[in-house]
């Protein structure tokens, strides 16, 4: 007596009849079955972390396009020439699809485009925006800008610093879940970028 397909039955017979009259014709068994669908955690988390991707390109502006002369003259200096809210919006719907045992079993299953997910995120949003603001702290120093602009470009900096901590920290979860690091140069810097914010938002203790 088999399950229905795709069910797994659970071998308790309700009816409680004897072994020795199991299959013997013109007798009803009430069996229990359950069925689980593995890959609905998995989609659903899928759907989920692509919308708030695609949601994040869109606003994704390019030197060419005309909007990029409505931006604001730190958002061009800095290259935040997109939406930092969706950013946010982005890593923390990552961070909730790896929250609890299912998180546990997403990430198993989805390891690899996770972790391509993550470098993409660092590589594209992340990095040119932290080399930018490396470079403008510099020249700061140096008494190359002042002014108002100063001022306008320091506050984008505490702000892009901080929502950029919370970004760090989900691709670093998914990073050090990785058996075997393919771009060990890539991981070194980005732990390097990743233990500077730390120590600038005052969360020293986690930046060791």
């Amino acid at each position: 007596m088999r399950a229905p397909l795709g069910y797994t039955k659970i071998p308790i017979d309700l009816r409680q009849t004897p072994e020795d009259l199991e299959r013997v014709p013109n007798l009803d068994y009430v069996f229990l079955c359950y069925k689980t669908d593995k890959t609905i955690a998995i989609v659903e988390r899928d759907l989920l972390i692509f919308k708030r991707l695609a949601e994040l390109e869109r606003s994704f502006v390019f030197k060419t396009s005309p909007e990029f002369k409505a931006l604001t003259e730190e958002q061009r200096f800095l290259s935040t020439t997109y939406n930092l809210e969706f950013l946010t919006e982005l890593s923390r719907t990552m961070r909730e699809a790896l929250l609890g045992p299912l998180g546990d079993y997403y990430i198993e299953n989805r390891r690899d485009i996770l972790g391509d997910l993550g470098c993409m995120i660092y590589s594209q949003y992340l990095l040119p925006v932290l080399q930018r603001i490396d470079i403008y702290v510099e020249m700061r120093n140096q008494k190359e800008y002042f002014g108002e602009l100063v001022d306008q470009l320091d506050e984008h900096v505490i702000q892009i610093k901080t929502q950029f901590v919370e970004v760090f920290n989900v691709i670093h979860r998914i990073m050090t879940r990785e058996s075997f690091v393919d771009n060990i140069i890539q991981y070194s810097k980005f732990s390097i970028y990743y233990a500077g914010l730390l120590e600038e938002t005052g969360d020293f203790r986690s930046s060791v």
